[in-house]
């Protein structure tokens, strides 16, 4: 995303169509985004979780892919 001054420098140098303003340039459309990838980490972790429970106390077995799956969630966390 373009700095203020940068989505300043454009619009005076005529880059910018006149149709878009100032204002549009400098909206923050962050928060969806981060709101949905928080969604989705928390619901894989709930899942993973879920699975990794089940395996290991119900079935009585915990395989590669199981492990694979739990290194995997704070891995996630750096992207």
């Amino acid at each position: 995303m373009m700095g203020d001054s940068e989505a300043a420098a454009a619009v005076a140098a005529g880059r910018v169509p006149p149709e878009i303003s100032l204002a549009y340039l400098e909206e923050d459309r962050d928060t969806p985004s981060m709101n949905a990838s928080i969604f989705m980490f928390a619901l894989t972790l709930v899942i993973v979780n879920g699975r990794a429970i089940s395996r290991l106390y119900l079935r009585k077995v915990f395989g590669i892919d199981d492990i694979l799956a739990v290194i995997s969630m704070p891995s996630s966390l750096y992207v």
